[in-house]
This record gives C-alpha cells, structure tokens and sequence, in this order.
C-alpha cells in the first residue's frame, strides 16, 4: 500500500502517512478470515488519505509530540472507509477506485457487517486519545454522519429541497468527517481549545467546499476522470446544489424536467440545460466562497509547518486536483 503520488509535492507528510498506512494493512491482516481478502481490495487500494492528512496536519498546533498520532488518523480513515462500504450498499455501486465494491463480491449482508467491523476498529483505534471532554464530541460527529447519510438517501426522489436542506445534508454526509479528522488531531496533541475549535471549523470548510465541488463534477466532469458515468445524482434522484441553483431561479424547463414522471431519461437533457445557463458556475462560486472563509480562519491561526500545506491543498481544491 503505496502513499498517494498527491503528496510527492509534500515530502514531510509521507513518513507519517506510511505509518498509517502501515496500520492500515495490520489491520487487515488481522480482519476476520471470512472477510480479509475482500476487505484488503479497499483497504490497501490507493486513495488520497485526505482526512488522515488533516489529522496529521492538526497536530503541528499542539504542544506535545504523540506516538499514537498515526494511529488517531488510521481511525478517520477507517471511519471513513466504514460509510464508503455503507454508502456502495445504498447506492448499488459497483465499482470503488476501479475495485469491485464489496457488497458486490461478498454479498450485502457480509458488507454491511465489515462496515460495522471498521468503525468498531476505527473506535478502537482512536479510544485512547479521547478524554471525557471530547468523546461526546467524536460519537456525535460519527452520528451527524450517519444523520446525514440517512437524510440523503431516505427521500431519495425529491428533488424540490432548499438551498439549507442541502447545507445540512452534506455538513453531516462530507464535512463533519474532514472537522473530526483536524479536531483528532488536535486533541491528540494537546492543542487549545480555541485553536481545536478553530481547526474543527477549517476542517468543516473544507469538507463543505470538497462536497461541492464534488456535486459540479457530476456534471461539469468526464467519466474517464471519475470512475463514474456524470448525471448519476440525477438518476439517483438526489438534488445537488447546480440543480437547486437552476430551481431556485425557477428556470422553467429545470423545473418541468424535475416534476416528469420520467425524470431518469432525461437526464441528458437536464444537465445540458445545467452547463448551458452556468448553474455549475453559481454552485462554484458559493465552495471559492467555503474555500475563502477557511483560509481566512488558517490565517488568524498560529504558523505553523502545517499552514503552507493546508494553502496548498485548498489551491489544490480549486483547481479540482483531489
């Protein structure tokens, strides 16, 4: 399990990310028999490890050094990696990285069961660093999650939610994930509370401009670059925000096309008419917006080696590069 070619332009950041990733393959190694050699596909394919970045990242605030730092983040990733299985399931994924999801070789049962195993590990994992302060913290973090999860997916077809439907919905689906990956981070290295708040919100930020983006790739983005075919919210029947742009300025053949029975075949048509009157434009300047709020925050932080890093991983953002 090799470190993403992402951090080649961020040499300090790939001994600790070895290490995680280095825990990572332990754990798989020892999963359960029955599920190790499915689990191993996603575990040691190679993602970018964003938000065990974050928690590394984080810790440059604090006042002590941790040991037990790369196992905090190898707890974020599980985490994470427990909704992606979770999320495969709900959306009928075939595919994850270019690897067979797992539902799909091990059956939904099975899936569903090694999800709730990585999150178990992933509490594990983290448990030691969590003083009675921040572990109402953490499970409410890992609840919003779910919430957001379950706001998304339930509903499924109704596509007239507002503008803060929407916010709340990938708060708990996206951002709230990057906000606990800097505040483990921070607690983990005893950093000030009001520094751990501040790096929670940057996280929050990033997580909520991430997201968007995301959503505008579903239509700006080429199915060679995203391992996936674009329009697949919309088939999906999930809003995003280039839709709710289009709804909120009741553009009225967005507004006929969402209300036809037959929405999922013309799919094709509603996101030409999306890209034609640059409601993928209005979406983009409301994340340079989440973008510019966050460095604001980083700037009014203490410098510190992580600072630049956090720079230019938003620029990073803004280019669409991760």
């Amino acid at each position: 399990m090799s470190v993403h070619p992402l951090w080649n332009d961020f040499p300090a950041m790939i001994p600790p990310l070895e290490k995680v990733s280095e825990i990572l393959r332990g754990i798989v190694e020892d999963s359960p028999e029955g599920i190790r050699d499915d689990l191993s596909g996603l575990v040691l394919s190679s993602g970018k490890m964003l938000r065990p970045a974050f928690t590394l990242l984080s810790a440059a605030w604090g006042t002590s050094d941790n040991d037990h730092l790369p196992a905090v983040a190898a707890s974020i990733e599980l985490l994470h990696l427990a909704s992606l299985i979770h999320d495969d399931v709900i959306d009928k994924a075939v595919t994850r990285r270019g690897v067979p999801t797992l539902h799909t070789t091990m059956g939904v049962k099975k899936a569903v069961l090694t999800g709730d195993y990585l999150l178990s590990v992933a509490m594990e994992l983290a448990a030691p660093e969590y003083n009675k302060e921040l572990i109402p913290v953490f499970l409410k973090g890992v609840k919003t999650i779910c919430l957001g999860e379950i706001d998304q997916d339930f509903p499924q077809g109704s596509m007239n939610i507002g503008r803060e439907a929407y916010m709340k919905r990938i708060r708990g689906k996206t951002a709230e994930l990057f906000g606990l990956a800097c505040l483990a981070g921070a607690q983990a290295s005893a950093t000030d509370k009001s520094v751990r708040e501040n790096l929670y919100d940057l996280g929050i930020l990033f997580g909520m401009a991430f997201q968007v983006e995301d959503d505008i790739l579903d239509y700006t983005g080429k199915k060679g670059t995203l391992g996936k075919h674009t329009g697949k919210d919309l088939k999906d029947g999930i809003p995003t925000l280039p839709l709710i742009e289009a709804l909120e300025e009741r553009d009225p053949l967005v507004d006929y096309y969402v209300k036809h029975p037959y929405l999922k075949v013309m799919v094709p048509s509603v996101k030409r008419r999306i890209l034609k009157k640059e409601y993928t434009a209005r979406a983009d300047a409301t994340a340079r917006q989440f973008k510019h709020d966050a460095l604001e925050l980083l700037e009014k932080l203490p410098r510190t080696d992580s600072s630049e890093a956090f720079r230019k991983l938003f620029g990073l953002l803004e280019s669409r590069s991760i």
